[in-house]
């Protein structure tokens, strides 16, 4: 439960911070490097309203999640730049609204996402609101290299 997100976390920083390299195969290895915040979440499904955990990283400007921490590509990426974030009255929940932006054709969506404590919420919220807020000095440059590695098909968005 919530010892393997944080086991999960922890590993992950301490590899980051040992030069850990992931695999070569992976598209969006890159993020890795760039990444500010990591962990496990639930992510509520866009066409199928079902709950699936979610290994997230966030890194320059988008919230890029897998269907693991040893997943070799992503599932899916959340573009920061103009987006909302809002925490629901739940207390666990938040909710990232993007805009379209000149990166991502994707339109407008609301991502919903749930935490297993309402500390690891205001960990996440911080650093959402965060790089929200970075992204708005972010060079469109910056940003496309993280868009460019983590390109997947749009159905798996």
């Amino acid at each position: 439960g919530l010892a393997l997100c944080e086991m999960a976390s922890a590993s992950l920083a301490a590899k980051r911070n040992h030069l850990y390299v992931p695999s070569l195969d992976d598209p969006c290895h890159q993020v890795l490097f760039f990444a500010t915040k990591t962990g496990l979440l639930f992510k509520k499904g866009a066409i199928i309203s079902n709950w699936k955990q979610r290994f997230c990283v966030l890194a320059k400007g988008f919230l890029v999640y897998y269907t693991d921490q040893n997943a070799q590509k992503a599932q899916g990426l959340v573009d920061l730049q103009g987006a909302r974030f809002e925490r629901l009255g739940d207390g666990l929940s938040f909710t990232v609204t993007t805009s379209v932006t000149r990166l991502s054709s994707t339109p407008r969506r609301e991502y919903i996402f749930v935490c297993r404590s309402q500390k690891m919420v205001e960990e996440w919220a911080i650093a959402i609101e965060q790089m929200i807020n970075a992204g708005k000095e972010e060079t469109t440059k910056s940003r496309s290299e993280v868009f460019d590695a983590c390109q997947m098909p749009s159905s798996n968005r």
